[in-house]
């Protein structure tokens, strides 16, 4: 793959309709026959899933993330063994959350997702 220095791009520059004639482009060239994407709700209510033809399918529950202030650790990094790992002091009789709040972390929830499919 060439290097980003000698990628044809510019800063400030907006391809209108550049998405939609990306996702052509790709479906003219795979056998793929659907594309499912999460847009973070938190951050965008997806029109522009919609506006590249993608349908609506669900929202998912909130989810959540740890963090310390320093660092920010997934639910799924912060569950079964892979606690271990992140915790100086792991102690197998707490749960996850007296866990995590013992070693300075707290749970912070998020807005969940929209799912999005493109046929």
């Amino acid at each position: 793959f060439p290097s980003h220095d000698i990628l044809p791009t510019k800063e400030g520059i907006t391809v209108v309709g550049g998405l939609g004639r990306l996702l052509s482009h790709f479906r003219n060239i795979s056998n793929i026959t659907s594309i499912v994407s999460y847009c973070d709700r938190l951050k965008s209510a997806g029109n522009g899933y919609s506006k590249a033809g993608f349908e609506l399918v669900k929202y998912t529950k909130p989810g959540f993330y740890w963090t310390n202030g320093n660092e920010v650790v997934s639910r799924y990094v912060a569950q079964g063994n892979s606690i271990k790992k992140i915790l100086s002091n792991y102690d197998s009789s707490l749960s996850q959350d007296e866990n995590m709040f013992n070693h300075g972390y707290r749970k912070y929830w998020d807005c969940g997702n929209s799912v999005w499919e493109l046929k």
